[in-house]
């Protein structure tokens, strides 16, 4: 794990926080209080002060090429779907019955449809494009589309073009290949066109490496996650709607401290999952676009201690700096093993339990906080208030800081709903606990 830098932070903006009283502890109106208190300035040791610039300069460098949908027309091999069975033109590629396997570098056009088969591609060390023109395609036994050996894959959604990728019911409980499209490689998805995903069996879409999705209209249907990169998931346009039985989009490499992150920079994302919204085994960053997620139900729905069902979790640091962030979650909204750092993103939170949880320092520099449900609003050892405008609703304490907290307006210390509070705040003068 990072060991992220520690400083010392000094708040210094005005925050608005409107906060529902301590259950209990609130006044008989059973209002919620909004503080315009004045305090002094305090400086705190906290960690969750990195950009969103310095938490990625930290991790391996994603793949993301601005030239990843270019190729040279006269050097695309054509290959044509046709029910039961496939034909291709060219070199680099061969049809058996209904499975086509590609064996070396190049691009390749799928256009038709297959009712019960499978492309494959296997070649080793090699950059291969897949340009999906109208094409479905379902497999009854594995993936729809499955990259066991390559350098890179690049899927190319053709401009205007449906594709369908749609694979088996069940996978062997120790199956390599285990998602309707599925890359041992790094995996690129772009092009102007549109992409639904069937995952069946397990995910939707899976890479064992980097994941990157340019561009494109991709909807994701899964039994499991949605979308699974290992060591990343970068987000850098596209709309892209997800819904999953278990998380929605997820990074999930645990043993590398510079991988397992979540990118989101542009684009429209929409997921609905089960389990965990947004998954990333180390860190979260968001720089811009549109993401809102349901989890668990949303926040209406009392969380399952056996099931994870946060929003955004993850297990370092999480960064939004930018875009729109809206999230309904049955257990944390926002959550992080590590720091939260908020920086100028607009963030709409419900939630059945917390609705921002960072295990060490919950740092709100900009933007806007707008928390519409919570038992408690915002939690963490350290909660610094630099800026931006926080307004939250919560059935227990607005705020609460286990270590420390500072902010001049409505931050813990203020006078009504602030934990440390003169009224309704924990441990103030009156109704404290």
């Amino acid at each position: 794990m990072k060991i992220l830098r520690r400083k010392l932070v000094a708040a210094v903006a005005s925050v608005v926080l409107a906060a529902a009283l301590l259950t209990g502890c609130a006044d008989e109106s059973g209002s919620t209080a909004s503080t315009a208190a004045s305090t002094t300035p305090a400086a705190v040791a906290v960690d969750g002060t990195q950009t969103a610039e310095q938490v990625l300069a930290a991790n391996t460098a994603d793949h993301a090429a601005a030239d990843a949908a270019d190729y040279d027309e006269s050097s695309v091999v054509e290959i044509a779907l046709d029910g039961a069975s496939a034909s291709a033109d060219g070199d680099g590629v061969k049809a058996d019955g209904a499975t086509v396997t590609i064996t070396a570098g190049g691009t390749y056009r799928i256009s038709g449809t297959l009712t019960d088969g499978q492309v494959v591609v296997a070649a080793p060390d090699a950059t291969v494009r897949i340009i999906l023109d109208g094409a479905a395609i379902t497999s009854s036994g594995s993936a729809a589309i499955a990259v066991t050996e390559a350098e890179q894959a690049i899927v190319i959604l053709a401009d205007g073009s449906q594709n369908t990728l749609t694979d088996t019911s069940s996978y062997a409980s120790d199956a390599d290949v285990n998602a309707a499209l599925f890359s041992a490689a790094d995996l690129t998805v772009t092009g102007g066109g549109a992409l639904t995903v069937h995952g069946n069996g397990n995910d939707g879409i899976a890479s064992k490496d980097g994941l990157v999705i340019a561009a494109g209209t991709i909807t994701v249907e899964a039994v499991d996650d949605g979308i699974r990169g290992k060591d990343y998931v970068v987000v850098d346009g596209g709309t892209i709607t997800v819904t999953a039985g278990g998380d929605g989009v997820k990074a999930d490499n645990t043993t590398d401290a510079d991988a397992g992150y979540v990118a989101v920079a542009a684009g429209t994302v929409t997921v609905t999952a089960e389990g965990d919204g947004i998954d990333a085994a180390t860190d979260l960053v968001v720089t811009g676009g549109t993401l809102a997620v349901t989890s668990g139900g949303g926040s209406g729905t009392r969380p399952d201690e056996e099931t994870s069902t946060k929003g955004l979790k993850a297990g370092v640091i999480t960064v939004l700096e930018g875009g729109t962030v809206t999230v309904d979650a049955s257990d944390d909204a926002l959550h992080s093993d590590g720091s939260v750092r908020l920086g100028g993103t607009s963030v709409t939170l419900a939630s059945g339990d917390d609705a921002a949880h960072a295990e060490n320092a919950l740092v709100i520099d900009g933007g806007t906080v707008e928390v519409t449900a919570s038992v408690e609003g915002l939690e963490a050892a350290d909660i610094v208030l630099n800026g931006g405008d926080v307004h939250v609703v919560a059935s227990d304490d607005g705020l609460n800081a286990a270590g420390s907290s500072s902010g001049q307006q409505g931050g813990a210390g203020g006078q009504q709903g602030g934990a440390g509070g003169q009224q309704g705040g924990a441990g103030g003068q009156q109704g404290g606990a």
